[in-house]
């Protein structure tokens, strides 16, 4: 009895120290406000895709990303693929692989524009987040809300060439400064090597007992 109550206090204080140690890293947020101005037509056949190139600033999981439009154009879909290009405007990059793709969005009739890619990426890394009317149906024409210069936030670049997917034929033409863009990131966390010290011994505790029981029912069969 002694040893199974050892045993349990092990796991107990082992699964907290785990828990403790994980909240210790709180989600990342990329975000940055609005300037006031605006990128327009987004939705016309010539004007498909328009996208912000950001840094990873964690290596862990891309929760989530917003863009804002000033009013809706019926369908779009959201997507993130990594970057080619480097942390400040240049031309001649693209999206080099495509991480995430989201069904068509048309429930959305302007505003912050959502998604949830939960895919993993890399601290230092560049990707792009962007929104598309490729293969989609939009209704019509909006502007893209302008944001502020912020850490980590890079330039805006857009693609106007058909499917912005593995595809190096993004264009600037001059560097507009950003999208207003949002993302949140969560961390990998590990427990510490004393949780789970803790936590070995008390599994190798409980399998000990499970040892005594079973010699003990062959004594006594």
């Amino acid at each position: 009895m002694r040893l199974k109550i050892v045993a349990t206090t092990c796991i107990a204080i082992g699964l907290l120290m785990s828990t403790a140690s994980s909240h210790l890293f709180a989600d990342v947020i990329l975000e940055n406000s609005a300037t006031g101005g605006d990128i327009g037509p987004f939705g016309l056949s010539g004007s498909q895709t328009y996208g912000q190139v950001f840094t990873a600033p964690i290596t862990g999981t891309l929760d989530s990303f917003t863009i804002y439009l000033v009013s809706g154009v019926g369908e779009l879909h959201g997507a993130v693929g990594e970057w080619n290009g480097p942390a400040t405007f240049d031309t001649g990059y693209g999206e080099s692989y495509n991480l995430y793709t989201s069904a068509t969005d048309d429930s959305i009739v302007g505003g912050a524009y959502t998604f949830s890619p939960n895919v993993s990426v890399v601290a230092g890394e560049q990707y792009v987040a962007y929104l598309s009317v490729y293969g989609d149906s939009p209704t019509g024409s909006t502007d893209v809300a302008l944001g502020t210069s912020e850490p980590g936030i890079g330039y805006f670049a857009w693609n106007h060439s058909g499917d912005p997917q593995n595809d190096s034929a993004w264009d600037y033409g001059a560097n507009v400064g950003n999208l207003r863009f949002s993302a949140s990131f969560s961390p990998i966390t590990v427990p510490e090597p004393s949780s789970l010290t803790l936590l070995g011994m008390g599994a190798g505790v409980l399998g000990l007992v499970v040892v005594r029981r079973r010699r003990r029912a062959k004594r006594t069969a």
